[in-house]
């Protein structure tokens, strides 16, 4: 595993009194709706790098790209195919982790969204959050096999078995025995968790050099049934830097019976704006748009 010594002792260095924050958002549909986030959270020490899956229709990404080319602080990534459940999700990711630290040397945190997030919390109230936290980072993780999966063997099923992606959705075909894969358990706890979080620089450093360096690493996770549950938690949690994260994601989530969050309304709002989350998900304003302006009006 690769360990630079200088990710270990990190400190948030305030510029003008802000925290800087990198916003990797991930988006397939719903343009408006994403100007709409980005207009929201965009302030003098934000940055946004975001990625618009392939599949996605041109005249799509023209609505979300035209808007926002006026703001300089705005970057689109190179598009990939990300098919639900399979690597392609956390490969943008990593590719926006990586145009930011290119391209916003100074940022102390990184945070993951998607198209269909969106902030129930002031841009001043998250800045003073992330001051105080110390250079702490939030991810929820928990030890795999877990009874949250049980019906995965407990998140084995997507860990032990070749997973490849067919009609529709990464199916498991038969056991793994590669040599990448055996190394990898035997050296590594597996932890899962929502794929959704909120990292120190030093973190988003860690991880990129991670996947750089380590050519099993690569191998084992490209055929990992939904590895955007995984992969960060198992990179991180097994690190040095372990002991530097918060086992919470501060989203407001509702799940009830299918695999999918809820779609959140007007009927959610008091519940969201009473909540101590910084982010929920997920919106969509072609179901409820209103929601949408009672939060901003309530954290303008």
């Amino acid at each position: 595993m690769f360990v630079n010594e200088k990710l270990l002792d990190y400190r948030v260095i305030l510029r003008n009194g802000e925290v800087k924050i990198a916003y990797i958002v991930l988006a397939h549909k719903l343009p408006e709706q994403l100007v709409r986030l980005v207009r929201q959270l965009s302030t003098a020490s934000t940055s946004f790098f975001i990625h618009v899956d392939k599949k996605t229709n041109n005249d799509i990404f023209i609505k979300m790209r035209e808007p926002l080319r006026a703001f300089e602080n705005v970057h689109f990534l190179e598009r990939r195919m990300v098919n639900w459940g399979t690597f392609g999700q956390v490969h943008a990711t990593l590719d926006g982790i990586r145009q930011a630290l290119d391209l916003e040397p100074v940022f102390d945190y990184a945070i993951l969204l998607t198209g269909q997030d969106y902030p129930i919390k002031s841009n001043e109230y998250i800045n003073k959050f992330l001051e105080s936290s110390q250079g702490k980072s939030y991810l929820e993780y928990f030890l795999v096999p877990n009874d949250i999966w049980r019906s995965e063997n407990g998140g084995m099923d997507r860990i032990d078995f070749w997973n490849l992606y067919f009609l529709g959705r990464p199916r498991k075909v038969f056991p793994r025995f590669d040599l990448s894969h055996q190394k990898f358990i035997k050296k590594f706890r597996i932890f899962g968790g929502s794929a959704y979080w909120c990292l120190t620089r030093n973190c988003v450093e860690y991880v990129n050099e991670y996947w750089r360096h380590n050519s099993d690493v690569r191998k084992f996770w490209k055929y990992v049934r939904i590895p955007d549950e995984l992969f960060f938690q198992t990179a991180l949690i097994n690190s040095p830097l372990g002991n530097q994260i918060v086992n919470d994601n501060f989203r407001y989530i509702v799940w009830k019976t299918t695999p999918h969050p809820e779609i959140l309304g007007t009927q959610d709002h008091k519940q969201l704006l009473g909540s101590e989350k910084l982010f929920a998900r997920k919106f969509d304003v072609k179901v409820d748009s209103k929601v949408l302006d009672l939060i901003d009006l309530a954290i303008s």
